[in-house]
């Protein structure tokens, strides 16, 4: 453990009090009789519905027993500050909270930089309980623990999970307010054994000032079409496909599938390398296509047909719904490949999920703006109907939102066509580099093939519905805007080499580069991402500097993880993400919860900026992934 951290578990001197239900809590001393209050037991003459069972807050080092009134008994441990270097977080092996599992990875993996444990507990419920057993929890801060520039944050202990790496419950942030901090509990409730000993964790973070003082410049590097089963499902340490179980795919009534048909090529033809039907359950594609050098046919990625596809969390219907389902359930192992290569020597981020549903267009919007763009009067064949009876995942929603694959009404834009009602209209919505510009904060995105393509003659494999800022008024042809920020990817290199690197960079590769199935090569891919972080090492900008390598969509491929509850907009399924920085973990898998505006939220942070919308503002800002006490090399 580290000397920063082991100096901030000062127990005994904090106060507080634990409030685990609806009743409001006042404040006191470690010593004091404030009730903490244990979920789902009565107590002290109240009914079930509306209190608990309290007990009163220990010294550091202590241990009593809760009260036996509601049936709960058991032991309340807090720990002694004096934990071992290289330890568990389990305070010390004199205690029972050895037995916990909660590791100093476990804590740390929640938040890093300057950490403190304000409250640790260990116990035992004698009955079987919910907790949280209401919407939410209150906790009381007593005067003298200072709320400010701090994110707090609990987690609690599952033995039932048999990885430690993925033992722990964790919420927050939480929401602040005077000295009360105030937990909205919208995570499932976690079920408490009787006889098991559990830990509470309650603790804060000021990482907004560590990563400010750290990183100056933030690299996102967005590829292309792959969930993280496909890539890293057998990476070591990952929630990969060995915890999927017992693995399903079912037609539209729910009838389990015996086998899906023959992957289709390129060209939508039966690809001669696959047999006439392919398993239901994953399979190495290596062993068909060779190696991961080769191309393979494309698989539909729309954003109906992948709400469809996750089939409310179950993820059985992925085969079923796609236009080639031999290929959905395909994987390569990407642990040997350059990027599998960064990812075991920095971070890996196995809980991360793109936040639109469908595929690249609109995740590219949500990657700068945290947003779907709007087009009220689009052509009436470009609105979809999205009645899996009779399902048209078309361009736009009944509503008058854009969903699926269209052009903007500027450039660059396909120049077959020519008819500007069948073009998005300029945007108008808050970006990401909008807050950048407001605080005086350099910002760039650097795509592939952008000169020719404005230039009039854009390479075969250019994306132009991967240029999200080209749709903003703001950013609109012959603005000097333009011309700041919108730039060609040569430019980055460039810019790394004269000094001139923007603390916002956002780099998107030409179409052979970026991993797309269908008309790029994985391997190639790979090596361009390994190309770009080289060169950033080789910069002065290195030793400040993070970069985020990320998927825009899982490409229609499956994963065993289902999202988590989001909006109508998503989030969709899980895609790789590795974080790459001299602050970066080492060998380190995060499985912490993000999302696409995940990296919005490292931005905002860093340079603290106002959020886009709701969902980057409730985001992990991906600093876990970092350890801001390494020194650089």
């Amino acid at each position: 453990m580290h000397e920063s951290i082991r100096r901030t578990l000062r127990l005994a001197s904090l106060g507080a009090c634990f409030c685990f239900g609806l009743a409001s809590c006042g404040g006191g001393g470690a010593n004091s009789a404030a009730p903490a209050r244990l979920p789902g037991a009565s107590g002290g003459g109240s009914s079930a519905s509306s209190s608990s069972i309290t007990f009163p807050l220990s010294p550091a080092g202590t241990t009593q027993k809760l009260p036996a009134a509601g049936g709960i008994g058991g032991a309340v441990t807090f720990p002694k500050a004096d934990v071992p270097s290289g330890a568990t977080m389990t305070v010390s092996s004199s205690t029972t909270a050895s037995a916990s599992g909660f590791s100093e990875k476990s804590l740390h993996r929640l938040a890093t930089g300057s950490l403190s444990v304000l409250y640790y507990l260990v116990f035992t419920p004698s009955v079987t309980v919910q907790f949280p057993t209401v919407p939410g929890f209150s906790i009381a801060l007593p005067s003298g623990v200072s709320t400010a520039g701090r994110q707090f944050y609990y987690a609690i202990s599952d033995p039932t999970v048999t990885d430690v790496a993925l033992q722990f419950r964790t919420e927050g942030p939480a929401s602040v307010s005077g000295q009360t901090v105030t937990f909205d509990a919208s995570a499932k409730p976690l079920t408490l054994q009787a006889g098991r000993s559990y830990v509470f964790a309650f603790y804060a973070t000021t990482t907004g000032a560590t990563l400010q003082s750290r990183i100056n410049h933030v690299i996102v590097v967005y590829q292309e079409n792959w969930s993280f089963d496909g890539l890293y499902g057998k990476f070591p340490g990952a929630n990969g496909i060995a915890n999927a179980g017992s693995v399903q795919q079912v037609d539209k009534a729910g009838a389990p599938l015996a086998s899906a048909p023959q992957p289709l090529n390129a060209n939508n033809n039966p690809d001669p390398r696959f047999p006439s039907s392919t398993p239901v359950t994953p399979y190495n594609l290596l062993d068909y296509i060779g190696t991961a050098d080769a191309t393979t046919g494309d698989i539909i990625h729309r954003y109906y047909h992948e709400q469809l596809q996750i089939d409310a969390g179950k993820m059985d219907k992925f085969v079923t719904w796609s236009d080639n389902g031999g290929l959905v359930m395909s994987y390569i192992d990407a642990t040997a490949l350059p990027e599998g290569q960064l990812a075991a020597q920095y971070t890996l981020a196995d809980n991360f999920f793109h936040s639109a549903f469908g595929g690249s267009f609109l995740n590219h919007f949500w990657l700068v703006c945290a947003c779907t763009p709007t087009w009220p009067n689009a052509p009436a064949a470009y609105v979809s109907n999205p009645d899996p009876t009779a399902l048209k995942d078309a361009q736009v929603t009944p509503d008058g939102f854009a969903i699926n694959t269209a052009f903007t009404v500027n450039s660059p834009h396909p120049a077959t066509i020519t008819d500007s009602t069948g073009l998005v209209p300029e945007q108008t919505q808050a970006h990401i580099g909008d807050r950048l510009d407001a605080a005086n904060i350099s910002w760039a995105w650097y795509s592939g093939g952008w000169n020719d393509a404005i230039a009039g003659h854009a390479a075969p494999l250019f994306q132009f519905h991967h240029q999200p800022f080209a749709y903003f008024e703001n950013l609109r042809d012959g603005t000097p805007a333009r011309a700041a920020h919108l730039k060609d990817e040569q430019d980055f290199f460039g810019a790394l080499q004269t000094g001139t690197l923007p603390s916002v960079s956002f780099v998107k590769p030409l179409g052979p580069d970026n991993e797309h199935p269908g008309y790029a090569a994985l391997e190639r891919g790979q090596q361009h991402v390994a190309d770009i972080v080289n060169a950033v090492k080789n910069s002065p900008f290195w030793n400040d500097t993070a970069i985020i390598v990320t998927y825009d969509e899982n490409g229609g491929r499956w994963d065993h993880v289902a999202p988590p509850a989001g909006d109508r907009w998503g989030p969709g399924s899980r895609v790789p993400a590795l974080v790459i920085s001299p602050y970066a973990k080492r060998h380190y898998v995060d499985h912490t919860q993000y999302e696409t505006v995940s990296v919005l939220k490292l931005i905002e942070t860093r340079w603290k900026l106002a959020p886009l919308g709701t969902r980057d503002a409730k985001a992990n800002d991906l600093v876990n992934a970092f350890d801001f006490t390494q020194t650089p090399n």
